[in-house]
């Protein structure tokens, strides 16, 4: 499978050191649009119990990516990776694990208007789920610029369903050919409430 600039560049920006290497120790990952899995190993490598999700015909390009990376997740410290089909449209549709995660990861997975929409709704899913267990989830997007429409209607989407971020800063972390203005990666979180920042001032 084709190896995207976007996933190249979130997978190194972990591998790097963008996030503490000990961050990921036993996190219970979701990464949504996989393809061949980059990201999604990336992270297993690191330690994290990863669910890589994508439409049903990545697997075969999942799975090969998986069996060429066997020995490193093998190794002592690595955490564990499958794949499960899911598709953004099915607004029944949640990967049998999404009760257990903290961690959304995605990469270059929005091209136009519909999958702004539906990869929102998506991840608007998974923490209304999350939250019903008293559990916050971090989402982590590696997004290649390309029209502005789309862009401005993902972002008015993020917003929509409660997250805001900030976009990271990746310079000495990744190296210079992937460090450019149309490539960003973004860190989100659910927004905080008025009543749960009054009773954080209080502590």
């Amino acid at each position: 499978g084709r190896l995207w600039e976007a996933g190249i560049a979130l997978a190194l920006f972990f591998a790097h050191g963008g996030v503490p290497l000990d961050h990921w120790k036993g996190r219970n990952v979701l990464e949504l649009g996989c393809g061949s899995g980059t990201v999604g190993l990336t992270v297993a490598m690191l330690g994290a119990n990863v669910t890589c999700t994508d439409v049903p015909e990545v697997r075969p390009v999942f799975e090969a990516s998986c069996e060429a990376n066997a020995q490193v997740l093998a190794c002592s410290g690595a955490g564990s990776i499958v794949f499960q089909p899911l598709d953004w449209h099915d607004a029944a549709a949640l990967p049998d694990s999404h009760r257990s995660i903290n961690t959304i990861v995605a990469s270059d997975v929005v091209f136009n208007l519909k999958q702004a929409e539906a990869f929102t709704a998506c991840i608007g899913r998974l923490m209304s789920a999350a939250a019903g267990d008293g559990e916050s989830i971090d989402v982590w997007i590696a997004h290649k610029h390309r029209h502005d429409d789309v862009d401005a209607a993902f972002v008015s989407a993020l917003e929509g369903i409660g997250l805001e971020g900030e976009e990271m800063e990746v310079s000495g972390v990744l190296p210079p050919t992937l460090i450019h203005p149309r490539l960003s990666i973004w860190r989100l979180a659910k927004q905080r409430s008025a009543s749960a920042e009054k009773r954080g001032e209080r502590k």
